[in-house]
């Protein structure tokens, strides 16, 4: 698996969102790849300094060049994509395993957020929008 984080000026977040990440390195996640979409603060220094992170640079801003320049730089069969913001939850790498091994014909999946920074009524709603537009299997 390929987890691929793209990045713009999130020196902010992307250290503890590495630091959630880092756990699963080499147990699950075969890399890491931190792509850099033309930052202009420490995001880059940041994810370098955490062991087994790759930096790649993306010229071209915007999402969808961040995240193709991530996918031709995956090596792994599976790739997985999480916003810089983001933290990996446990249970979401035994999760994603146990669907890709035990179910052949799905080639992608999808899943809720939980936002750690929103307000509880925030999260209330939240949470009933990603129920009721993507049921868990």
């Amino acid at each position: 698996l390929s987890l691929i984080i793209p990045a713009y000026n999130e020196e902010h977040y992307i250290g503890a969102c590495l630091d959630s990440v880092l756990p699963y390195a080499g147990k699950g996640i075969d890399e890491i790849i931190v792509v850099d979409n033309a930052s202009t603060d420490r995001t880059s220094a940041i994810a370098l300094s955490k062991p087994g992170v790759r930096v790649v640079h993306e010229a071209k801003k915007g999402l969808p060049a961040a995240r193709e320049r991530g996918r031709l730089e995956a090596s792994g069969d599976l790739v997985a994509y999480i916003d810089a913001d983001c933290r990996l939850h446990p249970a979401w790498l035994p999760l994603v395993t146990k669907i890709f091994t035990s179910q052949p014909k799905v080639i992608s999946l999808s899943g809720p957020g939980h936002y750690w920074d929103a307000t509880f009524w925030q999260r209330l709603i939240l949470r009933f929008f990603w129920w009721a537009s993507s049921p868990l299997m």
